[in-house]
């Protein structure tokens, strides 16, 4: 929500914001004009643009709180500097006579503060966080478009469709910043699969492939090869301004390195597997009839090898 006031006493509104979210409905959206039966001052004229004119015919704050009111028992309120706008409204009920419980709220301007310094944006005005995100915001100190951006603040949006599994949140718990709160699942299947790299010598994208899925003993699935990671985390340097540690090792021949790659199905799956199901992918990274025989009874071996552990 988001209120104007028609002068600096901070004691009347001339406008209010609302936008309502109740579970999977759609938004309710209402912008009201008021008229605070106060004085008007110029600077505040010059920053919303509400004249006394405008609010002449519009209904006090006494008779559009009993429509309003619901929108504020028992509901969390969200602002941009709730703790001038909240107070605002109280005392303009005040002089009207009219008593409200005290209302939990949510401030954004707090959130910000605490979370994105003051240097990143210049300020934590919703303006200036809003060039620095850019969050389109058409009208600053419009109050149903500023209560619509602090809506869109409290929403989590994912980046792709998914399922979110496990899930331990509940009301009344608050995200910080840089913090996991939950783990999306995406619905489309992304085989990886870690071969040295000397097997992958001859493999690229397209290369044939067959896949073995623990879950399903005895099938051997057709795929190809989509890509390979750029690299690993053995390859990452930590920029930590210290000198480089080359790797110190005793053997005679070290270990082979492992590369990933991605690998993609030709064929449905009978039924959808949950994340971190377990396969086996064999590559074809020979055109010759006799490697490929020998290739696909390796696979068909290790498949039938599934009924057994």
């Amino acid at each position: 929500m988001d209120v104007e006031t028609p002068n600096r006493y901070s004691r009347s509104i001339c406008s209010i914001g609302i936008v309502r979210v109740d579970g999977e409905e759609d938004p309710v959206r209402l912008h009201y004009l008021v008229n605070p039966c106060d004085e008007f001052d110029v600077a505040n004229i010059a920053i919303h643009g509400i004249r006394p004119a405008d609010v002449a015919d519009a209904p006090s704050l006494a008779e559009l709180w009993p429509s309003i009111e619901p929108y504020f028992t028992g509901c969390l309120l969200v602002a941009h500097n709730a703790l001038f706008d909240l107070p605002v409204i109280r005392k303009a009920l005040l002089r009207e006579n009219l008593f409200a419980e005290n209302w939990r709220y949510l401030c954004t301007l707090e959130k910000s503060r605490r979370h994105i310094p003051k240097t990143a944006f210049g300020s934590h005005k919703l303006n200036d966080l809003c060039a620095g995100l850019n969050i389109p915001l058409e009208h600053h100190h419009n109050a149903l478009d500023d209560a619509e951006l602090n809506l869109g603040w409290t929403k989590v949006y994912a980046q792709a469709d998914g399922t979110v599994s496990n899930l331990q949140l509940s009301p009344g718990f608050y995200a910080s910043s840089g913090s996991a709160a939950l783990a999306l699942v995406n619905n489309q299947t992304d085989i990886v699969a870690d071969f040295r790299e000397k097997s992958l010598r001859h493999t690229h994208q397209g290369t044939d492939a067959a896949v073995v899925f623990d879950a399903f003993p005895g099938r051997v699935f057709r795929a190809h090869v989509t890509s390979s990671d750029a690299g690993i985390l053995a390859g990452q340097e930590a920029v930590n301004g210290q000198l480089s540690e080359p790797e110190t090792s005793n053997r005679w021949v070290r270990d082979a390195q492992r590369m990933r790659i991605h690998v993609a199905l030709d064929e449905e799956l009978p039924k959808h597997l949950p994340t971190g199901a377990r396969a086996t992918v064999q590559l074809y990274n020979s055109e010759g009839p006799f490697a490929r025989f020998f290739s696909g009874m390796q696979i068909h071996l290790v498949s039938l090898l599934h009924y057994v552990y």
